[in-house]
């Protein structure tokens, strides 16, 4: 799997939660890539008193953003949260699938 995502200070979580739709949920690169997210914004510095604000895509079921309120974090629902585009090599088949983020303008191109 090769993936990447333009700078932001998202960029290994946005990375991270493709990994885990693909390997842990067993989705395709698109649908991995097309699933909403979420990532944490805000001052996360260590010793400080400033919470984090977990960025959380509005596709995200409302029910899950006030189970995350309960647990005393802060939430901030957002439209869109980057981009990832990628590649992966399916091992039974050695086809190579490509998925192109429709949070921007990107695509998947092969030959």
């Amino acid at each position: 799997m090769a993936i990447g995502t333009p700078g932001s200070d998202g960029i290994w979580q946005h990375l991270v939660q493709v990994i885990v739709n693909v390997i842990d949920f067993g989705m395709d690169i698109q649908t991995a890539i097309t699933a909403p997210r979420m990532r944490v914004g805000g001052s996360t510095e260590a010793g400080t008193e400033i919470k984090p604000v977990f960025l959380v895509e509005d596709r995200i079921p409302a029910t899950t953003m006030d189970a995350l309120g309960k647990k005393g974090y802060e939430i901030k629902p957002i439209e869109l949260s980057g981009a990832v585009n990628g590649i992966i090599i399916d091992p039974a088949t050695g086809f190579r699938l490509g998925g192109a983020d429709p949070r921007e303008n990107g695509y998947a191109l092969g030959w």
